[in-house]
């Protein structure tokens, strides 16, 4: 049997939970339910870090909800594989600090904030976190957009490679950040009407590209005549040559003035001048 360090409660759940009830309880790994979409998947390099510097005395409770007849675990499921391999692979009783009757998405709220204050979330595992909780906008915006425009828009590597999976993350919440939600839901529209849902035009480098590219010309661009010109180059040209370009340290203006060459690209009429800064 594992015991925990007892630390207050109080000093793991943040202060708009540290109201809701709970119970201390021993509970076998057996009952516990882990795996649950608002969290990031069990990483074996954490599961042999724990097992490395064990110590019982500094062991924090697992953090659980029982919900609908069954114990979720919000926080600790590395420190529960960690257990168990060191007892062969068996069941054994954990120390639990067991909430009752947060929902789901009470749960992922709970869960994005506890690690948040650990300041151990990858950008990735944060913000599906946030997407699991329901409570943020941005985040919901984007989901929708990305439905809309027949993306899915992943948080780890799990549909790298695979048409229509957006595994960008931070190029996408800068995207929206720039845009707003009607010309961000463009962009998107855009990039499918063109290329639709290559996987290389679903990279970081063409969103920031594309991202600054609509903003930048957002009242004088042409949707009709982007499709039709960039049609006729791949995403990786524009990678490509945005890469060789030593002309500027920005990375999304790399590749948002290939994407203005290929726009131009032999046209009289309509061509759009050079407007970015820097």
């Amino acid at each position: 049997m594992f015991k925990s360090n007892q630390r207050n409660f109080n000093d793991i759940i943040p202060a708009d939970f540290s109201a809701t009830p709970y119970t201390d309880k021993q509970l076998s790994t057996s009952v516990l339910t882990s795996g649950q979409g608002y969290q990031r998947p069990v990483r074996q390099k954490n599961v042999q870090r724990i097992i490395d510097e064990f110590n019982p005395m500094l062991l924090d409770p697992i953090i659980v909800n029982f919900r609908g007849g069954k114990y979720y675990v919000i926080d600790g499921q590395h420190r529960i594989v960690a257990i168990k391999r060191m007892n062969n692979g068996g069941d054994c009783m954990v120390q639990c600090k067991v909430l009752n009757g947060l929902s789901y998405e009470e749960e992922a709220m709970l869960y994005h904030k506890l690690d948040a204050g650990k300041k151990r979330l990858s950008l990735a595992d944060d913000t599906r976190a946030r997407a699991e909780s329901g409570e943020d906008l941005d985040v919901k915006e984007i989901q929708r957009a990305m439905r809309l425009a027949g993306f899915c828009w992943n948080f780890d590597k799990a549909g790298s490679g695979s048409a229509n999976n957006v595994n960008a993350v931070r190029a996408v919440l800068n995207a929206h950040k720039l845009l707003g939600y009607e010309q961000f839901y463009r962009m998107l529209r855009l990039i499918r009407k063109t290329w639709d849902g290559k996987p290389s035009s679903l990279s970081s480098y063409i969103i920031s590209g594309a991202a600054l590219f609509i903003h930048t010309y957002e009242k004088d661009m042409d949707d009709k005549l982007f499709v039709r010109q960039l049609a006729k180059c791949q995403p990786e040209e524009i990678v490509s040559r945005g890469k060789t370009d030593g002309s500027t340290r920005n990375q999304a203006l790399k590749y948002a003035k290939v994407i203005l060459d290929r726009y131009n690209y032999t046209l009289c009429k309509g061509r759009l001048p050079y407007k970015f800064e820097g």
